[in-house]
């Protein structure tokens, strides 16, 4: 099989289906499964139960994003992972063109698509630089970016100044879609499930890179996305859960000393209570 698609659901079962439609209406050519894991998710999911097309599995509790797609992998057939958002569209036989781009260039191990917002035109910023001390004041969800948004840390984390047309190496891509090559999973290990949710996306792309796999932009294949779906009716636990990550992401590949240390956790903590009382 060419590729398993693996898709975490949590609360979103209307935009899941047209995700799951998506996918068939705009893939042809390859051979794929669609795998979706629902994090106890409050609703009924009796549609998605009965959907022949889909292998599903339904959780107890929410052991988290990436708990739930470790699990998918675990039921994996294909050469290939596909991790995808269920507030997301295919477009252009996106998969399929991924696939190929794999299939040809073997020393790669995730590629993303070009990702654009519900209007269809406006590019999101799905790949960036690894995260450094200033990301802490102007990354994409900061209050300083909001209020400085040309200023050129921010831009140079969200590359910004570049116009997103072109295949090109990157440091990481966006978890909504990354393609991932099952073989390199399986030499560099799956998800690390003490990422609850958010930048366990960046922590695969840097240990990808620390063992010789290439993370790569491919704007060639375009999908949707309706970003934060799934987490909007939990806007401040999200943020809480965000920083937690950061600072769960900093522990495991910057720490340095406990004076630094210190003081990253209390500006990480700072930056947190500022972005709940400006939210």
């Amino acid at each position: 099989m060419d590729l398993s698609i693996i898709i975490i659901n949590y609360n979103v079962e209307i935009l899941l289906n047209k995700c799951v439609e998506s996918i068939y209406k705009n893939t042809s050519g390859i051979d794929f499964e669609v795998i979706v894991i629902d994090n106890n998710s409050p609703n009924d999911h009796t549609f998605l139960a009965e959907n022949q097309r889909i292998t599903f599995i339904q959780n107890n509790e929410n052991k988290g994003f990436s708990f739930a797609v470790n699990q998918g992998i675990a039921l994996s057939k294909g050469k290939y992972l596909m991790v995808l958002n269920p507030d997301s569209l295919i477009l252009n036989d996106a998969l399929k063109k991924m696939v190929n781009f794999l299939n040809d260039h073997s020393r790669i191990g995730i590629i993303g698509p070009k990702v654009y917002e519900k209007d269809k035109k406006t590019i999101q910023l799905s790949c960036r630089s690894f995260p450094d001390y200033s990301i802490f004041l102007f990354n994409r969800y900061s209050v300083l970016s909001k209020l400085f948004p040309n200023n050129k840390w921010t831009r140079r984390y969200l590359l910004h100044d570049w116009a997103h047309d072109h295949i090109r190496e990157v440091d990481w891509v966006s978890g909504c879609c990354m393609m991932i090559r099952k073989k390199m999973i399986e030499k560099i290990g799956a998800f690390d499930v003490q990422f609850f949710m958010y930048n366990e996306d960046v922590d695969i792309c840097i240990r990808a890179k620390q063992n010789g796999w290439g993370v790569y932009y491919y704007p060639d294949a375009e999908i949707l996305h309706y970003i934060g779906e799934s987490s909007k009716f939990l806007k401040y636990q999200m943020i809480i859960e965000r920083h937690k990550s950061i600072w769960k992401f900093y522990k495991k590949h910057y720490h340095t000393n406990f004076i630094l240390d210190g003081m990253t956790f209390l500006g990480l903590l700072l930056r947190g209570i500022i972005h709940i009382l400006f939210s």
